[in-house]
């Protein structure tokens, strides 16, 4: 079947999103721009230096060659930059940049010429040459109506244009719909096609696809600016001021290397025949107050998200901001100032208020049937807490599950309810949001049978055995899970973290560090699983879960346990996993390992060629992110730093009891520490 959908830029209920954007202002042709060529930009008293570039208009995601001329002092940290016409750089941030000297003859001649990736974002643009670009960027704050801090009301804002929805129903189950989104006026996208789901049902089967922690990444490797204004930034790259602060983002968490994002797009897409539904758990964009970065999201995942309906939930780079309602008192600054906002009008989701207001306290909770399963949607960054809105939404949702219709419930959320991460300690932390989903939620999950949670914000994968307080539970017996399973799939494109607690918990039974995404099947009896990486394409991790025929849930039996269930765990025992380490900790070690290599620089000079410090849109691999920490982690081995009075008593044991043995694992192990790997995934 074929139709237009008029002036629909994002149908998010029938294809979750499109770039077939309105067309740049003042141009009678849909998605082409003028580019303005040649242009002269700040250049701090070098004199006229000229730019060319080798189109006069552009289409979305059309490639311009730029050459520049006339520098007559060239310098490491100089720049070309993509702006908007007549863009205040006063009080704004160029949309993306490169150095010069990824031009090896500019420092030579003065002269160069790069190549750049432009989307349409509904405005002309130009290029500007910035000298010195560590002495630039000193913006100013201007205020935008709606969003919530700084920068998202500042420097971040750009005019997202206009958004519209359309709710398309009667579609019948398990067919081809081919389709175009655009306006009489300014002409139409090309033609889409997405399979829709087939009927809701037990006997129905579905294929899907899953991530969380997205993010995305420029295919030109250029730069965009960020809101913690990282020093990587604004360093040429392979200098010892880059390689340095290449060192400190891993340790620190390294919110520029989204590479691998590109990956998981081109994964997930080569996995999309036959799939009818996908989830983005949390973390979707990494904007973070960046509104050109949600265009580059958008257009990054469009061809994935016109072939099937892409579900999300928000995560704290969405939500969090202070005196905006969230659950951290005021503490959490991960939004940019967005405060859920962008999320909430650029991905419309089945919530129950509708329709949807820019509003930082709208309740993005919801669920939905889709073939043989009930998906549960909610926020780990709203109050979720007993007697809480969302905590009463979910056991009244949960209490009508039919499972003779959905014999499956699959939860959907960021924060993980399980995680081997050793954050604890503060009420944010990854460990302590894990203790308080079990506080809320766990019995319920138990009472009404909830078979599967998938989760990221944990940038590695994990998988738990059916667990419930932290104890692996038995299969029943009729072959059924007796708890949920638990998945974290953190690894889905943001930079790739490692730092696991090396005493793996009983309940872990698989844990991969390495980028990837999950597919899976459903049917009436069987829901299988695989973790496939990105990288390799070779499948990490599988798992089976099963349930016969006619299975239903006995809520009324199963709450009748929780009073007698005895856990197989003591206290302490493993005490990462019963206290987690406060951040401080952590902190001490690494403040201390990087003071003693910014002091001899001769220890990470040697990195200067390494690929995440010659490409800040690298993929982190495993490998890669040894290659840079392994400086730094090699005086870990010195007694004269194991036995430092620079650091305190308490970095002295985590040192011991905790870095030690991880790098025991992390040096001697592959990406798949723990899981059923697949030799491939083809």
């Amino acid at each position: 079947m074929r139709a237009r959908i008029l002036t629909a830029f994002g149908c998010i209920l029938l294809s979750g999103f499109t770039s077939a954007q309105p067309e740049a202002k003042n141009n009678p042709q849909v998605s082409t721009a003028p580019l303005i060529a040649p242009s002269v930009g700040p250049t701090a008293g070098q004199g006229p230096v000229e730019i060319n570039v080798n189109i006069t208009s552009f289409k979305n995601r059309d490639w311009v060659e730029v050459a520049w001329s006339g520098v007559e002092t060239p310098g490491a940290d100089d720049a070309i930059a993509a702006v908007f016409v007549g863009m205040n750089l006063t009080l704004s941030v160029p949309l993306r940049y490169k150095f010069a000297v990824r031009d090896p003859e500019y420092l030579s001649t003065g002269s160069g010429n790069l190549t750049f990736q432009l989307l349409n974002q509904r405005e002309d643009m130009q290029f500007l040459f910035f000298s010195n670009l560590s002495k630039s960027g000193n913006f100013s704050q201007a205020e935008v109506i709606e969003m919530c801090g700084y920068p998202a009301n500042a420097t971040g804002w750009i005019d997202p244009g206009t958004i519209n929805y359309v709710l398309v129903s009667g579609l019948n189950p398990s067919t081809k719909y081919y389709y175009q989104v655009g306006d009489p006026s300014f002409g139409y996208s090309q033609e889409f096609v997405m399979l829709t789901g087939p009927k809701v049902g037990a006997t129905s089967s579905i294929l899907g696809l899953a991530n969380a922690d997205p993010g995305h990444a420029l295919r030109d490797d250029a730069y965009e600016w960020e809101y913690d204004h990282n020093t990587r930034l604004v360093t040429p790259p392979g200098s010892m001021a880059d390689i340095y602060s290449a060192i400190q983002n891993q340790f620190n968490g390294n919110g520029l290397q989204q590479g691998a994002s590109l990956g998981i797009n081109a994964g997930m897409l080569a996995d999309s025949a036959g799939r009818t539904i996908s989830a983005f758990n949390g973390d979707l964009s990494y904007a973070r107050g960046f509104a050109t970065q949600w265009d580059v999201h958008f257009d990054q995942f469009q061809d994935l998200a016109t072939q099937m309906p892409v579900m999300v939930v928000e995560g704290n780079h969405e939500r969090d901001w202070p005196h905006t309602d969230d659950r951290f008192q005021n503490t959490a600054t991960d939004s940019g100032g967005e405060c859920g906002i962008p999320t909430h009008l650029r991905y419309i989701m089945p919530t129950p208020q509708q329709p949807v207001t820019a509003s930082d306290n709208f309740p993005y909770w919801y669920s939905y049937n889709h073939g043989p399963v009930h998906y549960l949607s909610y926020s780990t960054e709203l109050d979720y807490s007993a007697g809480s809105a969302q905590n009463n939404w979910m056991i009244s949702d949960l209490s009508k599950v039919n499972r003779s219709v959905t014999p499956w419930i699959i939860a959907n959320l960021h924060r993980p309810i399980y995680t081997t991460s050793i954050s604890g300690v503060s009420q944010s932390s990854d460990m302590q949001g894990g203790a308080d989903q079990r506080a809320a939620f766990e019995d319920l999950f138990y009472q009404y049978g909830v078979d599967l949670t998938m989760s990221g914000h944990v940038h590695w994968y994990e998988r738990t055995c059916p667990v419930y307080q932290k104890t692996c539970v038995p299969a029943n017996a009729d072959g059924s899970n007796g708890a949920p399973v638990h998945l974290t799939m953190g690894n889905g494109g943001q930079w790739l973290s490692i730092s696991f607690n090396p005493e793996m918990p009983a309940y872990l039974e698989a844990l991969a560090l390495e980028h990837g995404y999950l597919r899976y099947s459903v049917n009436q009896t069987t829901l299988a699983g695989e973790m496939v990486s990105s990288v390799t394409g070779e499948i990490m991790d599988t798992f089976s879960l099963f349930k016969p025929v006619g299975w239903n849930n006995n809520a009324t039996a199963r709450a009748s346990q929780l009073s007698s269930f005895e856990p197989n765990v003591t206290l302490g025992e493993n005490w990462i996993d019963t206290f987690g380490i406060d951040g401080g900790i952590t902190t001490n070690v690494s403040t201390y390992l990087l003071e003693i290599l910014q002091a001899n620089p001769s220890m990470y000079a040697g990195l200067q060629n390494a690929t995440l410090v010659q490409n800040i849109n690298a993929v982190d691999t495993l490998e890669n992110t040894l290659q840079v920490l392994n400086p730094a982690m090699e005086l870990l081995y010195l007694p004269e730093v194991q036995n430092s009075k620079n650091i305190s008593a308490e970095a002295r044991k985590v040192i011991q009891e905790y870095y030690l043995p991880w790098l025991s694992i992390v040096n001697n192990t592959g990406v798949v520490v723990m899981g059923n790997p697949v030799a491939s995934a083809k």
